[in-house]
C-alpha cells in the first residue's frame, strides 16, 4: 500500500487572515453584528432558563406564599436524575455500545481495529462517559445542549535526562611537524535535555454551557443549517498565550495589553450560579480574564462577495485573534446539539422542568403552609389584655412554663388556627403524583399488591419515553460524533499509536489504518430495547416449559434456561454465581433428587435423608419406559447408596443395642414428597 499523503499542518489550520487590517475590521464588524442581535433576541429565554436551572438547583426564585418555613421539596430534581441514569443506561447497556463497518470487503475486515481505537480513545482519553452525564443534565433541565468537537492538541516542557554522543576538539601535538593540530574526539555523556511532550492529542466532547451558546438565525431547525454557531469565551492569560504556542491566536500582545474583563454580574453569568452556591467570585477578580466570541459561520474572507465557512475569533469586542476558513475536512461547525422534544422549526425545546413548573411552585407552596400550621399549631397565637395580666414578659410558649394572670378567664386567648394539615397533605400528595406520572418520570408504586400483568405494563410505560430520547440522541448526537471523532483522527493523528483495549493484546494503529470509507451507528438503545424484549420472551418461555410435565425419557434443565436469561436476556454477568450450590450436608427432597437424577448426574446421599422414601421415590424412576441405559445406572447406583446406608445403620443397631427408628426424618412424620408404589428393587 502506498504512503498516504497527509497535508502539512500548517495547510490543515489553514491561513489565519487576522493580521491583516482590512480582513480583521471586516470580520470584527461581521461578528459583533450577528452576535449582538442574537444576544438581544434571546434575553427572556435565558431568564426562563435561569429559572429552570434555580428549581434543579433547588434555589427559591418564584414563590407565591411568604411564610416562616423555608422547606424546598426537590421532586423535579430528583426526577430529572432519574431520568439522566436510565437514559445513560440506555446509551451505554454493553461495552460494546457502537459499530463501525464498510461496504467495502478489505475496508470491512479493518474497520474492527478501527473501532477498537476510537473506543480506547473514548475511555482513556476522551473519557466520553464522564462528559455525557453534564451533557444529559443540560438536555432535561433545559431541553437542548449543545457539545464542542474538536482536536485537542496540547504540549508541556519538560526536563529529562539522556545518554548522547558529545563531539569536541582536542589539541594533539602532530609527532613529524611537532605543530599543534586539532583532533574531533566523540564521548558519551548523560545531558539534560528540554523537550515537548504531548499532554493532549484527541478529538474532544465538551458540553457547552447553554447560557454560552447561540445560533443565528434562531429560526433554524438544526446546527447544521445555521448560519453560524458562536460560544462565548472568558479567557486567562496563559490560555491566550497556549493558543499562540499551538498557532491558533495571533495579536496576542494586543489583546494581553488591552484592560481585562471583570467577572459578568449577567444573571445567568457562570459567577453568579457560582455565587449562589456560596462561592464568591473574589479569587476570580484577582485573575486577569478577557472576554470573547469564537464564531463558526459563513463570512466573506476573500471580500470577492462569496462567503465560506470560516473560524473567527474576536477578543473584548475590537480585538481579531483568528480569522481562517474552517479548518475542518468536513467544514461544518464544531457543534452538536442534542434536544429533547422538539418541533419542526423550532431550534430551542422543552425540558422536563419547563411543563411542571408551576407544579414545583405549588409544591413548595403548599409544603410550607402546612409547615406554618404546624407551628402554629404547636405555638399558637396568644390574645391577652394587658392590664390583666400580672407580667406580659412571662407569656413564653414552653414546658411548665407559668403565667400570672389577674383574671384567669379573660387575661388571655390562646388563637389556634383550624386543622388544615390533612388536607394540605392530600395536596402535596396530589401535586407529587401529578409531577411522578408526566412521561419519562413514571415510577411503579412500591407497596400494594398488583397483578403481574399490571406491573409489565407500567415497567413498559416507565421505560418507553427514555427509549424514545435516547434513540433521538443518538441520530442527533451520538452516530454523528462517532464521524466527527473518526474525521478528526483522520485529519490530525500524525504518528503511529500504541492502544489497548480491556481484554485484547495491545496493538498499534497508523495515520493510513484510518484510510477507506467508514460508517458509524451507535447501538445503545437498540440493545436496550433488545435486552428487554429478548428476557422477557425468555422468562414466558420459561414459564411455559415449567408447566409442561416431563417425558417419560426427557425432563428441562430449568437452571440452564435461567442462566441464559441472566447472561444474555438481562445482560448480567456471573451466571454461574446465581445458582447455588445445594448443600449435601442437609437432607434433600427426593422429588428433588429425581429431577437431577433424570438429568443424568449422580447426587451424593446425605446423613439425615430419610432412605426409606429415597429408595422408594427413586425406584419409581425405574418404571419409565424407554428410559435411557445411562441415566437407569444413575439412578440404581443411587438407590443402592442408600439401601448400604439402611444396612450399616442396621449392622450400628444391634451392636449397640439402640432402637430401630434412627434413620427417620430428625422433623418427624413425612415429608411433602413422598410418593407411594410398590416396594424398590
Amino acid at each position: 500500500m502506498p504512503d498516504i499523503i497527509k497535508p502539512d499542518k500548517e495547510l490543515i489550520l489553514t491561513k489565519n487572515y487576522c493580521t491583516n487590517e482590512d480582513t480583521a475590521r471586516r470580520a470584527i464588524a461581521h461578528v459583533n453584528s450577528i452576535w449582538r442581535k442574537t444576544v438581544d433576541a434571546r434575553g427572556e429565554m435565558d431568564n426562563r432558563m435561569r429559572q429552570f436551572y434555580n428549581i434543579w438547583n433547588t434555589l427559591f426564585d418564584i414563590r407565591y406564599y411568604e411564610g416562616r418555613s423555608q422547606v424546598y421539596t426537590p421532586q423535579l430534581r430528583k426526577n430529572v436524575e432519574f431520568a439522566i441514569r436510565n437514559t445513560r443506561r440506555n446509551l451505554f447497556p454493553t461495552d460494546d455500545y457502537f459499530t463501525v463497518d464498510s461496504p467495502d470487503e478489505e475496508e470491512g475486515m479493518q474497520a474492527s481495529k478501527v473501532k477498537r481505537f476510537l473506543r480506547w480513545q473514548q475511555i482513556n482519553k476522551i473519557r466520553l462517559k464522564r462528559y455525557v452525564t453534564p451533557f444529559l443534565r443540560q438536555l432535561f433541565i433545559y431541553g437542548w445542549s449543545p457539545v464542542k468537537v474538536v482536536w485537542l492538541e496540547q504540549f508541556k516542557k519538560i526536563y529529562a535526562h539522556e545518554r548522547q554522543l558529545i563531539e569536541y576538539e582536542t589539541t594533539v601535538t602532530d609527532p613529524v611537524t611537532g605543530q599543534k593540530i586539532k583532533v574531533p574526539q566523540q564521548e558519551e555523556a548523560v545531558v539534560q535535555v528540554e523537550k515537548d511532550v504531548p499532554v493532549k492529542q484527541y478529538p474532544s466532547f465538551l458540553p457547552v454551557d447553554v447560557f454560552s451558546f447561540y445560533v443565528y438565525p434562531t429560526t433554524v431547525w438544526d446546527v447544521t443549517d445555521a448560519y453560524a454557531c458562536m460560544e462565548e469565551i472568558n479567557l486567562t492569560k496563559e490560555q491566550i498565550k497556549v493558543g499562540e504556542d499551538n498557532k491558533v491566536y495571533d495579536n496576542v500582545e494586543e489583546v494581553l495589553k488591552s484592560q481585562s474583563s471583570k467577572p459578568s454580574k449577567q444573571i445567568h453569568s457562570k459567577e453568579n450560579r457560582q455565587a449562589d452556591m456560596g462561592i464568591s467570585d473574589e479569587p476570580l477578580s484577582e485573575v486577569s480574564r478577557w472576554n470573547g466570541v469564537e464564531y463558526w459561520g459563513k463570512f466573506d474572507l476573500k471580500d470577492n462577495g462569496k462567503e465560506i465557512d470560516c473560524l473567527i475569533t474576536i477578543m473584548e469586542d475590537t480585538i481579531c485573534t483568528q480569522v481562517r476558513q474552517n479548518p475542518h475536512y468536513d467544514q461544518e461547525p464544531a457543534y452538536l446539539v442534542g434536544k429533547l422534544d422538539e418541533l419542526v422549526g423550532d431550534f430551542y425545546a422543552q425540558g422536563l422542568i419547563h411543563p411542571l413548573q408551576t407544579q414545583q411552585y405549588h409544591l413548595n407552596d403548599t409544603v410550607n403552609q402546612i409547615n406554618d400550621a404546624l407551628t402554629y399549631t404547636l405555638m399558637p397565637i396568644v390574645k391577652y389584655n394587658p392590664g390583666m395580666l400580672h407580667k406580659s414578659s412571662k407569656l413564653v410558649m414552653a414546658p411548665g412554663a407559668m403565667w400570672a394572670l389577674n383574671d384567669v378567664q379573660t387575661g388571655a386567648i390562646f388563637d389556634r388556627p383550624p386543622e388544615v394539615a390533612q388536607s394540605g397533605l392530600m395536596s402535596v400528595n396530589n401535586t407529587k403524583d401529578d409531577i411522578d406520572s408526566y412521561p419519562g418520570f413514571e415510577r411503579i408504586p412500591a407497596t400494594g399488591r398488583r397483578p403481574a400483568t399490571q406491573i409489565q405494563a407500567l415497567q413498559d410505560d416507565r421505560g418507553v419515553n427514555i427509549l424514545d430520547w435516547s434513540e433521538n440522541l443518538e441520530v442527533q448526537v451520538m452516530s454523528p460524533y462517532l464521524q466527527k471523532q473518526f474525521m478528526l483522527n483522520q485529519q490530525f493523528l500524525d504518528d503511529e499509536v500504541w492502544f489497548k483495549v480491556l481484554g485484547q493484546k495491545p496493538e498499534k494503529l497508523a495515520p493510513e489504518d484510518l484510510v477507506g470509507n467508514y460508517h458509524f451507528y451507535w447501538l445503545g438503545a437498540n440493545q436496550t430495547q433488545n435486552l428487554i424484549v429478548k428476557s422477557r420472551q425468555m422468562m414466558e418461555a420459561l414459564n411455559i416449559a415449567m408447566k409442561i410435565p416431563p417425558s417419560p425419557t426427557e425432563m428441562p434443565d430449568y437452571w440452564y434456561v435461567f442462566k441464559r436469561i441472566w447472561k444474555e436476556g438481562l445482560g448480567l454477568d456471573g451466571e454461574d454465581k446465581v445458582v447455588k450450590q445445594i448443600d449435601f450436608t442437609a437432607t434433600v427432597d427426593p422429588m428433588q433428587e429425581n429431577f437431577v437424577l433424570m438429568l443424568g448426574k449422580q447426587m451424593p446421599i446425605s446423613q439425615l435423608d430419610n432412605d426409606q422414601q429415597h429408595i422408594q421415590a427413586h425406584s419409581q424412576l425405574l418404571n419409565i419406559p424407554n428410559l435411557p441405559e445411562s441415566t437407569r445406572n444413575i439412578i440404581e447406583t443411587h438407590i443402592k447408596l442408600h439401601m448400604n446406608k439402611t444396612m450399616q445403620l442396621q449392622m450400628m443397631q444391634q451392636q449397640t443395642g439402640q432402637g430401630a427408628q434412627l434413620n427417620q426424618p430428625i422433623t418427624g412424620g413425612q415429608t411433602n414428597a413422598q410418593i407411594g408404589g410398590g416396594p424398590g428393587p
